[in-house]
């Protein structure tokens, strides 16, 4: 067994291959990688990798990190000079800015939605409560299992992704007292029916990632449903009977509700850049996920064996999907506007920043983010986390499984068979992962 960790960003490998026979197959790779904030395991190189590992978490450096005797300092935001005649209120923006990504500015310097948000956090921080933000996000695996996740329930994707949420709270809180939080509201229902997701995968989806946060002592994340935001259900938690009871109520009401009277999702892309870059991405990926939905894939006039339509139809068929998610959406985000106003809005969609701040869940040195229900994880030999789809990682990567199911791809050559146990904990402390 190995165990590397450290107290800001650890990570513990558990070589959990008991048996001989599972030993020396080499088509699986049998080891536990968990996420633990807390830890104090005393290993060399421990001090110098904390500031690397923060950072990375953080988004602030390049995946690839820089060798260990360059590394600076971590940030310490109550003793930088170009802040420190700023206000509390706005340092702790400053913060939550340094993860943004905005298109106006993908290094992170200028974030048009600041003084929109200033208000908001002057008023958490006068009346003594935790920063509250929010992120629409974490609907549910992709309906294309075949090519690009690893199966229907969360993964090291999620992991990371809630770890990185969860460590720009602890960020906050090293100069607020009373801390942040991250609500994660998600979408899953406003979606899934229109691009052939069941609902009971919604559920369970959720469910698991609600575990996961649980078990990886993410403390900072706070979670709930839409129908919780609608006024249809008080409980703490739902049972899936319960849950499956409300989805069409759930439906019928946020439209009815929320979406604004005469909305057409045509001219709100001409009049809004945001709404446009999300339609751009609802393309991309529905492209790839709407050939495994066989109500838009094929023809389905009564034959027992459907027929695929044209390329042309397909495509059609796709931009109506990609319409239809415009238009729940703005019914989605009229709710949260309406039930959670003192928030600050965190988005996974890329945006000019002005009314939300668009927030890469696994920062990529070369693109926005690619989520981790849309992808699975790729830990490289030297400790990069890429996110990639599925079938281009399958024939040259190792597939890593915890608790039995698939968890993610790793280089060969990240952890060799065979290696005595201190190369091994050198081979991931070297990853800075």
């Amino acid at each position: 067994m190995a165990i590397i960790s450290s107290k800001v960003f650890g990570v513990k490998l558990v070589d959990i291959t008991n048996d001989k026979k599972s030993r020396n197959d080499e088509s699986v790779a049998k080891f536990e990688i968990s996420i633990k904030f807390g830890d104090d395991v005393p290993l060399s190189n421990t001090a110098t990798t904390k500031p690397v590992l923060k950072q990375k978490l953080q988004g602030m450096l390049p995946v690839a990190p820089a060798p260990v005797n360059a590394l600076a300092p971590a940030p310490d935001y109550t003793l930088d000079p170009s802040i420190s005649t700023e206000t509390l209120p706005r340092k702790i923006l400053r913060i939550i800015q340094s993860y943004g990504k905005n298109e106006p500015d993908p290094s992170g310097s200028l974030w048009l939605g600041m003084n929109k948000f200033d208000p908001i956090v002057q008023k958490h921080v006068a009346d003594g409560e935790p920063i509250r933000m929010v992120l629409p996000a974490f609907p549910w695996k992709s309906v294309n299992k075949v090519d690009k996740v690893l199966g229907k329930l969360p993964d090291f994707g999620e992991e990371l992704a809630l770890a990185r949420l969860n460590q720009l709270c602890n960020d906050i809180g090293e100069i607020y007292e009373h801390g942040a939080e991250v609500t994660i509201t998600s979408d899953g229902l406003v979606y899934s029916d229109l691009v052939g997701i069941e609902d009971e995968e919604v559920f369970e989806y959720g469910a698991a990632l609600r575990e996961m946060a649980v078990q990886k002592g993410f403390t900072n994340i706070r979670f709930t449903r839409i129908m919780d935001l609608l006024g249809l259900n008080d409980k703490a938690t739902v049972s899936k009977s319960e849950y499956l009871s409300l989805v069409d109520e759930c439906r019928k009401q946020l439209m009815e509700r929320y979406l604004p009277a005469g909305f057409d999702a045509r001219d709100e892309l001409l009049q809004n850049q945001d709404a446009n870059s999300t339609y751009c991405g609802y393309i991309i990926f529905l492209t790839k996920d709407l050939q495994y939905n066989t109500k838009i894939s094929t023809d389905n006039a009564g034959e027992e064996v459907k027929r695929p339509v044209s390329g042309q139809e397909y495509r059609r068929r796709v931009k109506r999907v990609a319409l239809d998610m415009i238009t729940r959406g703005k019914a989605f985000a009229a709710v949260i506007e309406s039930q959670m106003p003192n928030y600050v809005r965190l988005s996974i969609h890329r945006s000019t920043g002005l009314t939300k701040l668009s927030f890469p869940l696994i920062p990529q040195e070369d693109s926005f983010s690619k989520t981790p229900w849309h992808t699975c994880v790729l830990v490289t030999a030297s400790g990069q986390f890429r996110t990639e789809h599925a079938v281009d990682l399958r024939e040259k990567h190792e597939l890593v499984y915890k608790n039995g199911r698939p968890y993610f791809f790793r280089e060969k050559c990240a952890i060799r068979r065979g290696e005595a146990l201190g190369e091994v904990e050198q081979s991931i402390l070297s990853c800075h992962c």
